[in-house]
């Protein structure tokens, strides 16, 4: 009798919930189809008033957009009724918190007759100040490289763009963070896309174009520009809330009776700005659930389905590169964290890749609270079939993974550093 090798023995376990025999892998999470395990369960934080409300929104919506999204034959972005009203609100709020700050400088420099308006200026000027709208910037340590440093990777993306029918970006930045995405940033409006090199690469270079295609779908759906004025007054209203609420209601504290009045009292003063909140950021949720679609949908057009399905799947290997930087970090660094992510995704059996499909299937697992469910943009994608105009050739494909590759370096050392400030200290 022959005697098997360690790579032919097969271990099984039987199922806690439907008793049914399950395969294991070891260094893998023993999962079955019934569900169990299919997502270990994680502590929950505790979460503001607010994340509650992007929660509940996502929940309550994500069925009906989808529904709506899937049955719906012209899929161009249109100006309606909805829109219209979000856009006066936001307005009104932009004007009255403009109005308080003149209204601030009346009392201070015009009406200072006592004590009392030299105060209320001040604090009006202040508030004003505080709530005011501000522009997308550079985070401190973040710039922009320039085009002769990436020459293949700003070259793909002007195809893109020209292929989508938009100007060429104005910057790329590239950080170590599981992610990508798009901003206009100074008030110029300068448009800068940023890419992380982890999420990268997990792509291969077709998925790399088609992601790439979905951030340019939103600059080419003008969802950046109406979302700044409409964000711009979320964050006014947000910043109002916080400043009358200024004690969070999962915090406590010994309070004397005065202030327990004084908080009782702001609390529902609070309530005001949370109001217009709640009405504003209700009256655009469906929109931006259906900017993410539409940008879907621009994408397939230019890269074709198929590649931007595998690359939305892929979006969730985010835990995977999370234990790789824990891994590096917490033993000598000497390893590579790209290089060691892409290890164990090479190494990945298919069950795990199956885990990882349900999961999102099942679970309807979102990249954040403002995203519709992974699983519904991948039908709704799936659903279109389209083959794309655009194509990257080999070589270029090449010369765009070796660009990002030569920035590895750079981005284990920020990575693992900022792993071990962050968890270590």
């Amino acid at each position: 009798m022959n005697s098997l090798t360690k790579d032919q023995i097969e271990l099984f376990q039987e199922c806690p919930d439907c008793h049914e025999s399950i395969p294991l892998h070891i260094g893998y999470i023993s999962w079955c189809e019934c569900g169990y395990n299919l997502h270990p369960i994680q502590e929950e934080k505790k979460k503001t008033q607010i994340e509650k409300l992007y929660e509940h929104l996502g929940e309550k919506s994500g069925q009906f957009i989808f529904n709506k999204m899937i049955n719906r034959e012209n899929l161009r972005s249109r100006f309606s009724f909805i829109d219209g009203l979000a856009l006066l609100i936001a307005t009104f709020v932009h004007t009255l918190s403009f109005a308080s700050f003149l209204f601030g400088l009346y009392l201070l420099f015009i009406h200072s007759f006592s004590f009392i308006s030299l105060f209320l200026g001040l604090l009006l000027v202040g508030i004003a100040w505080f709530t005011r709208p501000r522009v997308g910037k550079l985070e401190k340590e973040e710039w922009i490289i320039p085009r002769e440093e990436i020459p293949t990777t700003y070259a793909v993306m002007d195809e893109l763009a020209d292929k989508m029918g938009l100007k060429k970006i104005d910057g790329i930045i590239i950080n170590e963070k599981y992610n990508a995405s798009i901003m206009k940033i100074g008030w110029r409006r300068r448009t800068i896309v940023k890419i992380g090199v982890p999420l990268f690469a997990a792509f291969t270079p077709e998925e790399q174009c088609s992601i790439i295609a979905h951030e340019l779908g939103h600059y080419l759906n003008k969802d950046l520009t109406y979302g700044f004025y409409i964000g711009t007054a979320l964050s006014t209203l947000f910043d109002w809330y916080s400043l009358l609420d200024p004690v969070p209601s999962n915090q406590t504290f010994e309070y004397s009776l005065l202030d327990m009045v004084t908080n009782f009292l702001m609390k529902i003063l609070a309530q005001i700005p949370f109001l217009f909140f709640w009405f504003l950021l209700h009256l655009v949720w469906n929109n931006s659930q259906k900017g993410e679609y539409l940008a879907d949908y621009r994408a397939a057009q230019t890269c074709g389905s198929q590649d931007l399905v595998t690359a939305l799947e892929k979006l969730h290997y985010d835990d995977i590169f999370n234990h790789s930087l824990s891994n590096v970090s917490l033993n000598d660094g000497a390893t590579n964290v790209i290089d060691e992510f892409r290890s164990r995704l090479a190494a990945m059996p298919e069950r795990e890749k199956k885990r990882y499909k349900l999961r999102c299937e099942r679970e309807r697992f979102q990249l954040d609270a403002t995203h519709p469910p992974t699983a519904f943009r991948i039908q709704f994608i799936e659903k279109q079939n389209l083959s794309g105009s655009f194509t990257i050739r080999p070589e270029k494909a090449k010369m765009l993974v070796a660009e990002l590759d030569a920035m590895k370096e750079h981005i284990h050392e920020i990575a693992v550093e900022d792993y071990r400030y962050y968890w270590l200290n």
